[in-house]
């Protein structure tokens, strides 16, 4: 669940409500911002 209370949710609701769906480019948002990134689940 996404809140209000968190930066890093509140730019990635900004983009879902766009419909920009792509990790990659949503945490290079989140990184510009200096908030964590959303985990991929991929392995290393």
């Amino acid at each position: 669940m996404l809140t209000r209370s968190s930066k890093a949710d509140l730019v990635v609701q900004y983009y879902i409500e766009r419909r920009v769906y792509s990790v990659t480019f949503i945490n290079e948002a989140l990184s510009d911002c200096g908030l964590p990134l959303l985990k991929t689940g991929l392995k290393a």
